[in-house]
Parts: C-alpha cells; sequence; structure tokens
C-alpha cells in the first residue's frame, strides 16, 4: 500500500510542533515559575520595607501603638499578605493574623535571625503556627545604626502555585491553540505541495499507459512549477525520441522486409531476435514461430546450424552453401557477427540462389542439347563425306544423291543456328517489336495462304473461320505470322492424311484469341506441360527433323506482345494451340 507523502509530512511535522511545544512549554513554565516567585519575592521585600519605614523609631510608643497598628493591619489587608514585627529578642510585637501572645519566640526564625543581622532576608519554610508552607520576606527595622526591630511579611506558596498552575493552564491552552493553528497551517501547505506533486504523478501515470497528458492545468510559479515545467519538456523529449526511434525501427523492419535475401540475427544466449520476411518465407515460418525462439528451432538444418556456431566460436565469416528440403531451395548462408555497445550478436544472411541453381541447370542441359543437335548433322556429313570420297568416282549419281543430303544437313545446321540467335535475342529483348494495328482476320488469312500449299502437298484441309467484325490487335505483323507459321508447321506435321486443320479467333475481354486446331495423334499428358521448352520434341521417335526450338520461340514472341500462348490436347484425336493478344482500345 502505497504512503501518502502529504500524511507522512503532516504527522511529522505534528511531531516536531508537539515535542517543540512540550519543550516550549516546560521552558516557560519553569520561567515563568521563577519569574513569579522572584516578582514575589521582590513584592514581600518591598512590603516589609514599607512596613519597616512606617514603623519608624517610636513605634513602641504607647501613643503611636495603635495607630502603627492599624497602619500595619491595613497594609496587611491591601497586599493580603501577613505582616510580623518582631523585636530583637525575638518576641512578636505584632502579627497581623494571630495573636502575637500566644506566638512563640521567633528568634530561632532564619528570616529573623539573618534581619537582625542588619540585611534583608527571603525564606521558603513551613509555618508551624498556620501549619502550611510560606515565604516569608524580612527587613531590619533600623533608627540610625541601630536595629530595633525586624519587619516580616509572609504569603502562602500554595497560593503561588495556584496562581502558577492558573497561568500554566493559560500558556498550555495558547500552546494548544497555538499549535492547532500550526498544523492546520501545515496541513495546508502540505496538500498543496503535495497537489501539484499528486497531479505530476497523475500526469507521469497517464504517460505510462499511453494517455494523452491533461491540458489546461495551471502551473504554479514555484519551484514545484519548474518541476512539472520541467517533467513536461522532458515528457515532450521522450515523445519525440521514441517517435525518432519507433521511425527508425518501422524503417529498418520496411528494408529489411523488402530485402529479397533473408536476414536473421541471433542473440548471445542462442535465441532469434529479428527475422525479416524473407527469411519467414525460406524458413516457412511465422514470427510467433521464430521470434525468441532457440536458433536451433529455427534453422533446423545441421549446416546452418554449424554455420552458427562456427561464426559464434571463432568470430570470423563463415559462408556455406545449403539445399533446404531436396529440389524446394538451395541457399548461400553467410554468418557474421555484429556488435553494438556491449551487445554483440551473429547476423545469417541467406541468399535464394534457387534461380541461379537452376539457370546453371538449363545451361548445362541447354549446351548438352546443343551439343547433341549439332552432332547428329555433323556425323552425318562426315560418314555421307567418307560414303562420297569412296563412290564418287564409281558412282556418280549416288555421288550426287549424298551430296543433296548434305545440303539438306547443312540447312538444318543452318536453321538451328538461325533459331538459336534468334531465341537468344528474344530472350535478352534485344529483338525489337514493331508494334501496328493489325485485323484478326488479316492475320488468319495469311497465315492460311502461306501455310495451305505445303498443307495440301500433305493430304490435309486447312480453313478458317472468319469474323470481320473482330476489333483490332497490338502487334508485329511479321513476328505473328511466324508464331502461326511454327503453329501450323507442327499441325501438319502431326496430322495423318485427310485430318483437318482449322484457324480460328474470338474476343474474350479485352483479349483476341488465336486458335489453331488439327486432327492429329495429339499429345500426351505427360510431355505437354514441356512442349515450349527449348528442344524439347513431344514424339522423338517421330519428329526426326526440326530443331525442337519453334514453339520456345513462339512463346517468347507472344509473351513480348503482352499475350499467352498454351496448349491443348487428347492423345489420338488432334492438339489445339491458342495464344491471346491484346485489343487496341479506342
Amino acid at each position: 500500500m502505497r504512503k501518502s507523502l502529504g500524511l507522512r509530512l503532516v504527522v511529522l511535522v505534528v511531531l516536531v510542533i508537539g515535542i517543540s511545544y512540550a519543550v516550549l512549554g516546560l521552558y516557560l513554565s519553569s520561567t515563568l515559575k521563577q519569574d513569579a516567585q522572584s516578582s514575589q519575592e521582590n513584592e514581600l521585600l518591598q512590603s516589609a520595607q514599607k512596613v519597616a519605614e512606617q514603623l519608624g523609631p517610636d513605634f513602641r510608643n504607647a501613643d503611636q501603638k495603635e495607630a502603627v497598628n492599624k497602619s500595619i493591619q491595613s497594609m496587611a489587608q491591601v497586599t493580603g499578605y501577613r505582616i510580623t514585627i518582631v523585636s530583637t529578642d525575638g518576641t512578636v510585637l505584632f502579627d497581623s493574623e494571630e495573636d502575637p501572645q500566644a506566638m512563640e519566640n521567633h528568634i530561632t526564625r532564619p528570616e529573623i535571625a539573618h534581619a537582625l543581622s542588619g540585611s534583608p532576608s527571603i525564606e521558603l519554610r513551613y509555618s508551624r503556627t498556620l501549619q502550611q508552607q510560606l515565604m516569608y520576606a524580612a527587613v531590619p527595622v533600623k533608627s540610625g545604626l541601630e536595629i530595633l526591630a525586624v519587619a516580616r511579611t509572609a504569603y502562602p506558596v500554595d497560593l503561588i502555585e495556584n496562581e502558577m498552575a492558573v497561568l500554566n493552564r493559560t500558556m498550555l491552552n495558547a500552546l494548544l491553540a497555538a499549535a492547532l493553528v500550526t498544523i492546520l497551517l501545515t496541513a495546508f501547505f502540505a496538500f498543496e505541495v503535495i497537489k501539484p506533486l499528486r497531479r505530476l504523478t497523475s500526469q507521469i501515470d497517464r504517460y505510462e499507459t499511453g494517455a494523452p497528458p491533461e491540458t489546461g492545468l495551471k502551473s504554479r510559479r514555484d519551484e514545484i512549477g519548474q518541476l512539472e515545467k520541467a517533467f513536461e519538456r522532458m515528457a515532450g523529449m521522450i515523445d519525440n525520441r521514441f517517435t525518432e526511434l519507433n521511425t527508425e525501427r518501422m524503417q529498418l523492419d520496411a528494408i529489411l522486409n523488402h530485402m529479397n535475401d533473408g536476414i536473421l540475427i541471433i542473440n548471445a544466449e542462442g535465441n532469434v531476435e529479428r527475422i525479416n520476411l524473407a527469411a519467414l518465407s525460406m524458413f516457412n515460418l511465422t514470427s510467433q514461430d521464430a521470434i525468441n525462439r532457440s536458433a536451433v528451432e529455427v534453422l533446423r538444418q545441421v549446416q546452418l546450424i554449424e554455420l552458427w556456431k562456427a561464426c559464434s566460436a571463432t568470430g570470423k565469416q563463415q559462408v556455406t552453401t545449403v539445399e533446404t528440403s531436396p529440389g524446394r531451395l538451395f541457399l548461400q548462408g553467410i554468418a557474421t557477427p555484429v556488435t553494438w555497445g556491449e551487445k554483440s550478436s551473429i547476423m545469417l544472411i541467406f541468399q535464394d540462389l534457387t534461380r541461379i541453381h537452376q539457370l546453371e541447370l538449363v545451361r548445362k542441359e541447354f549446351v548438352s542439347n546443343v551439343s547433341h543437335e549439332l552432332r547428329t548433322p555433323l556425323s552425318s556429313m562426315r560418314a555421307l563425306n567418307e560414303t562420297l570420297q569412296d563412290t564418287i568416282s564409281e558412282e556418280p549419281e549416288v555421288s550426287q544423291n549424298f551430296l543433296k543430303k548434305m545440303d539438306q544437313e547443312l540447312d538444318n545446321l543452318i536453321q538451328l543456328v538461325n533459331e538459336l540467335l534468334e531465341l537468344s535475342r528474344l530472350e535478352s529483348g534485344r529483338v525489337p517489336i514493331d508494334r501496328q494495328r493489325v485485323s484478326p482476320s488479316v492475320l488468319l488469312q495469311s497465315a492460311e495462304d502461306h501455310m495451305k500449299l505445303q498443307a495440301e502437298r500433305n493430304g490435309l484441309e486447312i480453313m478458317t473461320i472468319h469474323n470481320n467484325v473482330l476489333p483490332d490487335v497490338s502487334a508485329d505483323f511479321t513476328r505473328i505470322d511466324q508464331v502461326f507459321t511454327n503453329l501450323i508447321h507442327n499441325a501438319i506435321k502431326f496430322t495423318p492424311p485427310g485430318g483437318k486443320i482449322t484457324l480460328s479467333a474470338m474476343q474474350e475481354e479485352d483479349q483476341v484469341v488465336f486458335t489453331i486446331e488439327d486432327t492429329g495423334i495429339g499429345i500426351s499428358p505427360e510431355v505437354l506441360p514441356r512442349i515450349f521448352e527449348r528442344f524439347y520434341k513431344a514424339d522423338r521417335s517421330r519428329a526426326s527433323t526440326g530443331t525442337g526450338l519453334g514453339l520456345s520461340i513462339s512463346k517468347h514472341v507472344i509473351e513480348s506482345h503482352g499475350g499467352k500462348i498454351w496448349a491443348e490436347s487428347v492423345e489420338g484425336k488432334g492438339s489445339k494451340f491458342s495464344f491471346s493478344l491484346p485489343i487496341i482500345q479506342a
């Protein structure tokens, strides 16, 4: 439970005030008592002195005795003091309260004996006559240097104590009233001090919870007001710093999350502190699966775990290459130590080399295919050349036949090289596409006219379904005509005599889809997804001619126009090749 500073301050002040006023009361009581006693002594001495002065040298004269007695009695009534006249031999000559003749000799009384010596005397003692404690003042009655008698005044001590008690009560009441006023004032000022501190605490609590601080509050002009202003300035600076740090963090997160490389930071305890989206995707994780989890649980690959441990142990950069799951990702992992201040971590960078790895495999396959495609006609030409050397003089007709075959092989080689160059230029984007407004019906009719004679030689019927209301497309006429030629040529090649080839076009949304459909042997479902690959031949046993690059070239041409190309086929019934071209918007 939180103790109130105001309450503690009030309690402390009450204790201090109580002790202070208690000490002050004791001191004042003692001082007042001493002052009252001293004042009483002085008054008694003065009264005794007055009595001695009034007596004079003739106080024993019988004629004067009665007048003196009356004067002393009157003085006793006025002052309230007991007045006694004692002779030098101790005999009581007069007493304002008792019969002198009934009183014993006072020569042994200390105050009388001292006064008879010539000096005034004060004595505090018990009176056997009055049976109470009295304060006595005695002065000698003189005539010149002769001591004639002693004049004594007396006052009960209990009356002095009663007066002191009344005075003490009055003083105590005054002190209590003063203490009460002081406590109230202290409580008020404590509240005034604590109130802004509570307000400041409230502001801090609101700040901690993220709530906006209270506004429009009046600020004090004292040190506490300065403290409030200082806190407001500090809070503003902290807010600005937090905003800057949050902005920097968001910028860092944005940079990390937009990187293609995976980033993973592991602290000294071996837990993942930070991971970007690329790394989460590489390892098929979520942030909850990775953050503050063990690096062993996150990495899961033995090679990557050893990479991190080696970097942590040596403090030097480490590099490795690993394939995550079979055929999924091919990664290059780089582990490097990172230190800021007294904190050290290990940063793992994962570069996805899958595409490069695949391209390398494609390159090797490409080289292998090119080598195979070039080796076959070259081997044929070498065999023909050797045969020709043996028969050129003996069998001229056979020699001429060999020369024709060699010429065909050379044509195939030239076609292969040309198509390779064409495909290379298309893939690199170095072939310009001259797009123009072209009518789909014109493209269809041109393709039919170019390939009609070849189709008829192979015993095939070729026909076009015209639709003159189709919108114009944006296309390079020469390139699209080349695509039609490749597709129709394949249809002729794989359609038995008596078959039919149909060219058509139709509009689909903002595209025109062109179709070349045949009634040929079809393509098996296993090989259909690969027919647009370079050098791929669906039926190598029946497709001895051709480079295997026509469909790949057609695919690149169509995609460079912003369209798509695809194939559908039913084995034994025929195939349908389609491609789309964008419509020119009016």
